[in-house]
């Protein structure tokens, strides 16, 4: 009497730094929360093992590694996916497992990550320091100053344009001088 293999491997995800969650159909998934450009995220792996053949880990797939970029936003609907499958010796698939990674925008709403420092930005702007080790410049403690180029108070008439200055527009000329810093 020949018994025939039917069951199908178990694929077991490592955990690593993410969470195990149960989707909506009830398939188990891992999920990983990166702010961006964190470092590489390097994959935690899987095991597998099949009744009969025992540990197939060696045979596992992995499809979707080279696609996880720690520079993109992923937002909550688009995640990065891993999937890992596995095929025992009598051919019996292994349910597919996934991994999810978000990458999400560490710093307050309308703001981003400077890349030299890795700090948010403010109002839109990168400051600080370079993080270059060889880098002596202190900062200067003395605030910005901004001059309105031209008179502080500019009257017109309704309907009137009031556009940037040529270079070559007289002192009289009704236009905007701009500002320097």
């Amino acid at each position: 009497i020949v018994n025939e293999d039917t069951t199908p491997p178990s694929i077991t995800l490592n955990l690593g730094d993410g969470r195990r969650a149960e989707t909506s159909t009830g398939a188990t998934v891992i999920i990983h929360r990166y702010p961006q450009y964190s470092p590489k995220f390097v994959d935690p792996g899987a095991v597998a093992h099949d009744k009969e053949d025992g540990d197939v880990s060696g045979r596992l797939n992995r499809f979707g590694m080279g696609a996880v970029r720690m520079d993109v936003l992923t937002g909550e609907s688009n995640p990065f996916i891993i999937t890992y499958g596995v095929t025992d010796a009598a051919g019996n698939a292994a349910p597919v497992m996934r991994r999810r990674i978000y990458i999400f925008n560490p710093c307050n709403a309308n703001e981003f990550v400077c890349l030299e420092s890795g700090a948010c930005s403010v109002n839109n702007l990168c400051i600080g320091l370079s993080t270059d080790a060889d880098d002596d410049v202190q900062p200067d403690p003395t605030p910005p100053t901004i001059s309105i180029v031209g008179p502080m108070t500019v009257l017109l008439s309704l309907g009137t344009p009031y556009t940037k200055c040529s270079a070559a527009a007289p002192l009289t000329a009704v236009c905007d001088r701009g500002a320097v810093a």
